[in-house]
């Protein structure tokens, strides 16, 4: 796996802390789960400079939180 940048190192503070209250299955894959949560909001950052709707930016958001969700997750 990758190293977590720094930059993605609160994010995965967040994970490790779902996991540790029963929010997230213990077999969640943190490093992925981070490098996903991170990567998707790497691109955000651009299509809001590219000037997406925040309506766009909010259905992008709810896609990815429902394809976790649809892992059982």
């Amino acid at each position: 796996m990758h190293a977590i940048t720094a930059s993605a190192g609160t994010g995965m503070a967040c994970i490790v802390r779902g996991v540790a209250s029963g929010e997230l299955g213990e077999d969640t894959d943190v490093d992925g789960v981070t490098l996903m949560i991170h990567g998707f909001l790497l691109g955000v950052s651009t299509q809001v400079c590219d000037g997406t709707s925040a309506k766009e930016l909010h259905a992008a958001a709810d896609a990815v939180l429902a394809n976790r969700d649809a892992q059982g997750r």
